[in-house]
């Protein structure tokens, strides 16, 4: 018996065609129930003037700022869409923007200038897209900036200095990546107290890092090329605030020959088992677990 393929054939077609055209911005707005700018104050981040544009297969950004009212928003949610560049500028009548969410995109290419006068962005998600190389000013603009994605991409390099002009980083996520070399941090940043860079290529650590991570808490290094981890199984009460000593490794030496003055910081939870690696100081502290993130994990 011979089947007919034409209704599976034209059902093929028609979502390749579908997933094929390039939808923008002012198509998803004039379109139907478009999404609306609204005043949103039950955030946990606080009230924040809202447009939420996630999941609507847009590929196209370019005319985002036509948007009437787009000046006063300060949330917008561009993720689960299938946008591919972010051109110059492309964010530029929003000068109120704190918190911009652009990942599970089909990132690839971020112009120089995207993110011009974001004066006020606070936080940035660029995680989940397919970043191979990022332009050395592209942060330049954005003094207030506190936490920044950018994991899960394909970055292999990063200019020198890219984070210098981001006096107010805390957070830096740069974990499932090709980088091969440890990025250069600079010391003004002294804010900046979490580092993630786990799961790349990076085979070495230059024991100078340390002098350009003073504040730093925790550096998440675990799962790139040779450099080696401890694990050590946790025994205390989990009531109780935990501290980490070098007495609790099994090993008293750091490898990749560290110097003496390096602390050992918990860096990842399985169960109740604690993957050590080795994060640089000056001078030797005891390293403190908060109770609500070891009880989230083992409760």
């Amino acid at each position: 018996m011979q089947r007919n393929i034409l209704p599976t054939y034209i059902l093929i077609m028609s979502l390749f065609t579908h997933s094929a055209h390039a939808l923008s911005v002012a198509e998803v707005m004039s379109g139907p129930n478009p999404p609306q700018i609204s005043y949103n104050d039950n955030l946990p981040e606080g009230p924040h003037t809202v447009l939420d544009l996630s999941g609507r297969e847009i590929t196209s950004v370019g005319d985002l700022n036509s948007i009437p009212g787009i000046a006063n928003v300060t949330w917008l949610d561009l993720s689960y869409n299938d946008i591919n560049i972010l051109p110059a500028d492309v964010f530029c009548s929003m000068p109120q923007l704190r918190q911009l969410l652009v990942y599970r995109n089909e990132i690839r290419n971020i112009s120089a200038g995207a993110f011009n006068r974001l004066n006020q962005l606070q936080f940035l998600r660029l995680d989940f897209n397919n970043i191979q190389s990022l332009p050395n000013s592209i942060f330049d603009n954005m003094p207030e900036l506190k936490t920044l994605f950018l994991e899960s991409n394909k970055i292999e390099t990063l200019p020198a200095g890219i984070f210098d002009n981001l006096p107010q980083l805390e957070t830096l996520h740069l974990n499932d990546n090709k980088i091969q070399t440890l990025p250069n941090i600079s010391i003004n940043l002294a804010q900046l107290n979490s580092i993630w860079l786990q799961h790349n290529r990076i085979p070495t650590i230059d024991d100078n890092t340390s002098n350009n991570l003073p504040n730093v808490d925790f550096f998440w290094i675990d799962n790139n090329q040779h450099i080696q981890t401890e694990t050590v199984r946790i025994q205390q009460e989990r009531e109780r605030p935990h501290n980490i000593t070098p007495d609790t490794i099994n090993s008293t030496q750091a490898p990749y020959n560290l110097s003496s003055t390096t602390i050992v910081q918990a860096i990842l939870f399985t169960g109740t088992l604690m993957t050590i690696a080795y994060c640089m100081h000056k001078k030797y502290k005891r390293c403190k677990l908060k109770k609500p993130a070891f009880k989230s994990v083992l409760a």
